[in-house]
């Protein structure tokens, strides 16, 4: 599991001050130039953690496995959410498909893109699906009784799911 840096929150506050400080400036003078550039290197900040973030996570992935199956996301429709559209922006999965999907070409791995739909309510067990609100970090399932974090749960839904799209029929691995 990769836990999320949470770049833009983590600048959050510097960012609203300097805008604050910007839109108080008046218009067309140095000090409005200077609170421009101090706005823009924020912005440029969380951007190049992103990036840095993101290679050193698609170099690692590459470097360790030789298929990475990912789920092909709809994130310009996750993002219309407005609750979640910041988080969503914050993680920025597709720079890292991107990232990991060029550099897996070039080390003679395989990404594969598979359909989120149900991974984290399909049992990975016995292949039941389990309904379930967002709210719920578990995923019990009441046909084989196997009860482990949701995460995990689609992660190996994921796995399988991507194993299946290049051919391989069965899960003899961890997924991580």
């Amino acid at each position: 599991k990769i836990s999320n840096p949470r770049f833009f929150r983590e600048e959050e506050h510097e960012l609203a001050r300097a805008q604050r400080k910007l839109s108080k400036a008046p218009k067309g003078t140095p000090d409005r130039k200077k609170a421009l550039k101090v706005v823009e290197r924020v912005h440029e900040r969380i951007a190049n953690k992103r990036y840095e973030f993101a290679h050193q996570i698609s170099n690692d992935l590459v470097k360790r496995f030789g298929l990475i199956a990912f789920e092909d996301l709809n994130i310009k429709g996750m993002t219309k959410n407005h609750c979640l559209a910041k988080s969503i922006h914050d993680v920025a999965w597709n720079m890292l498909v991107t990232l990991t999907s060029y550099k897996a070409e070039r080390a003679g791995s395989m990404v594969v893109l598979v359909d989120p739909r149900n991974t984290s309510k399909m049992c990975s067990r016995c292949g039941i699906l389990v309904q379930k609100d967002l709210s719920e970090r578990f995923h019990n399932c009441t046909q084989c009784g196997l009860s482990v974090d949701r995460d995990w749960n689609a992660a190996i839904n994921i796995l399988r799911l991507g194993l299946q799209s290049v051919g391989i029929k069965t899960v003899e691995a961890c997924p991580f």
